[in-house]
């Protein structure tokens, strides 16, 4: 027991977590209970004090590495925020570790190719953006791989 205890108390010393329960936001940004600006590395828990999230905050904005994980321990999706925006690559898995879905963020805007499989890992979907814009070919596969349908936008704003 005595191990536990130390283990926990040097997992929030060296890494600094804080718990995230008593958390609000205004103006889009995120403030604890002492009405103070976040900032560093916070997480959120299931009721079984399983790690539902992680995030960090730098001056009350989502700033860095982003995790969040199934009630069993699985990471579920991980990505990147800057200055509040999701940024980069994101992809989410199931809980068996199978990837559902990959998808590029330019600040916070769906930019570039996004993939979205199924739980056997087949894949589903492909379609693309430009800052935000459908943009490309988008394809739809049925369960077996055949293409389904297709569908093409062209970014009106170039």
């Amino acid at each position: 027991m005595k191990a536990i205890f130390f283990t926990l108390v040097c997992v929030f010393i060296a890494g600094g977590l804080s718990s995230a329960q008593n958390l609000y936001e205004k103006n889009g940004l995120t403030y604890d209970s002492n009405d103070q600006l976040l900032d560093g590395k916070y997480y959120t828990e299931y009721d079984n004090g399983m790690v539902k999230e992680e995030f960090n905050y730098s001056k009350g904005l989502k700033h860095g590495e982003y995790f969040s994980y199934y009630e069993n321990g699985n990471r579920m999706e991980q990505g990147k925020y800057i200055n509040g925006q999701k940024d980069g690559r994101w992809t989410r898995k199931n809980i068996d570790g199978i990837k559902l879905g990959e998808i590029v963020y330019n600040n916070g805007l769906r930019h570039d190719k996004w993939q979205i499989w199924d739980d056997t890992g087949m894949l589903r979907c492909i379609m693309f953006y430009t800052h935000g814009e459908k943009v490309g070919t988008w394809k739809m596969y049925d369960e077996k791989g055949m293409l389904l349908a297709e569908e093409t936008y062209s970014n009106q704003h170039n």
